[in-house]
């Protein structure tokens, strides 16, 4: 009576594994490797039939591992986005308490001014070099005096204009000032440049302020300044206080990288001429002059 054929699948299906791990312990390369292809081609089926009913498994969890990374980036997205709303929100509230205190000072606001995009032509020759020249003058409504900035902050204020070019002055400058604000407590001081494009001085901080490491500096507005209001202008990198200064000692460091500039914008601004008061006029008395020729009476009494 012949063996079931269940029983032949089952040894023959052993047989196979056993030749299969004694080629495989021979090697990967010899005489034997002709049996091991034949043994291999004996398996596919079989490897087939393994794949398809593990692969569902190995499916299932690989995905739950992308669910969880998705699931943890999704996350991390959810909080930055969080971040970005809460640094939108308290920009905003910024510019709106700007704009409030720019009213109450019945300041200009200098985002509303009107502008010139300009190239830059030249740029400075080296760490001492404090001006460079734009593509733009004159015919486009730049004059001697007009403020120059980038988006970071100020960079000068035109010296010089022609027809189509025109010269602007660094801020940091030797002869440079600028009237500047303290950005935390609205102290106001003057920057002054030293020459370096790297950093300014700042005068005229009370030594009882209190100067915030990073704080930012605006230009102040103040009446007769050669600046608009609002410009931002540096960032305190060094702030000391010495006995019985009668001021604070302050270095900042321009925010407009004055060494790089390819493009910038001219305000159009100017500072507001201040006439001198016109002096008093002095009328004299006038002395009455006789015309001789006229006859005189003389009465007597």
């Amino acid at each position: 009576m012949a063996a079931p054929r269940s029983s032949r699948s089952g040894s023959l299906f052993v047989l196979l594994v056993l030749v299969s791990v004694t080629v495989l312990v021979l090697g990967s390369t010899g005489p034997f490797d002709n049996v091991r292809g034949k043994v291999a081609d004996a398996f596919a089926p079989v490897r087939r039939v393994g794949g398809a009913i593990t692969s569902p498994f190995s499916d299932l969890f690989g995905s739950a591992t992308r669910y969880q990374k998705v699931r943890k980036e999704n996350t991390a997205l959810k909080q930055q986005l969080a971040v970005a709303q809460g640094q939108a929100a308290k920009a905003q509230d910024a510019i709106r308490e700007r704009a409030e205190l720019l009213a109450l000072n019945r300041l200009e606001n200098v985002d509303k001014l009107a502008s010139v995009d300009a190239r830059v032509v030249s740029q400075p020759l080296g760490n001492f070099d404090t001006t460079i020249e734009l593509d733009v003058g004159t015919d486009r409504g730049v004059q001697a005096g007009m403020p120059v900035r980038t988006g970071a902050g100020l960079v000068g204020r035109v010296t010089y204009a022609t027809a189509k070019q025109s010269r602007v002055l660094l801020i940091v400058d030797e002869h440079s000032k600028v009237g500047v604000r303290l950005s935390t407590s609205g102290e106001v001081g003057v920057a002054n440049g030293t020459g370096s494009s790297s950093s300014m001085s700042v005068d005229y901080i009370d030594p009882e302020t209190k100067v915030m490491d990073r704080e930012i500096t605006v230009t102040s507005g103040l009446q007769n300044s050669r600046f608009p209001a609002g410009i931002p202008v540096g960032m305190v990198s060094a702030h000391t206080v010495s006995a019985a200064a009668l001021q604070q000692s302050l270095t900042m460091q321009p925010l407009a990288d004055l060494q790089h500039l390819t493009f910038v914008q001219v305000v159009l601004w100017q500072q507001a001429e201040v006439f001198p008061p016109t002096p008093p006029v002095v009328l004299r008395p006038t002395t009455a002059v006789l015309d001789k020729s006229i006859p005189t009476t003389t009465v007597r009494p």
